[in-house]
This record gives C-alpha cells, sequence and structure tokens, in this order.
C-alpha cells in the first residue's frame, strides 16, 4: 500500500516557488493480511515559507503488482 500526499511552501509573497513540493508515500506492507499505519508528513519548508497541503491524499493497493485499489481521502 502506499499513500500520496502532496505539500507545497508558500513563500510570504503568496507564491508557490517552482522546486519546493514533495511527495510522501509508503510503501507498507502487509502483516498477517493486515496493514496498520499512521501517516505524519514533514511540514518543513525552506526560509520562513509557510507549508500548504493538499486537500487529498491517495491510497494505492497493491497485489503482487497489480493495483487492485485506488481511493481517496478528503481532509
Amino acid at each position: 500500500m502506499d499513500i500520496d500526499v502532496t505539500r507545497i511552501c508558500r513563500n510570504r509573497g503568496g507564491n508557490d516557488p517552482p522546486g519546493q513540493a514533495s511527495d510522501s508515500s509508503g510503501p507498507y506492507p502487509p502483516d498477517n493480511g493486515r496493514i496498520d499505519f499512521t501517516v505524519s508528513v514533514d511540514a518543513d519548508c525552506p526560509g520562513k515559507m509557510t507549508p500548504i497541503f493538499v486537500s487529498t491524499a491517495t491510497i494505492t493497493i497493491l497485489q503482487n503488482g497489480t493495483e487492485i485499489f485506488t481511493g481517496q481521502i478528503f481532509f
């Protein structure tokens, strides 16, 4: 299972400079058919920029390399 969340860094002028976006993801392997996980995303931005997270996270579940589920969580 992979979880992808996108974060951008916004500068004091309200702009999102290129090259400051980041993604965080698994994989989180199953243990006895079960996946327990907690996702935490690094919120550090260079300088005095403010981290901004997009409003969705995408969950993708693969079985033997084949995608069997993709869904989004809205926050």
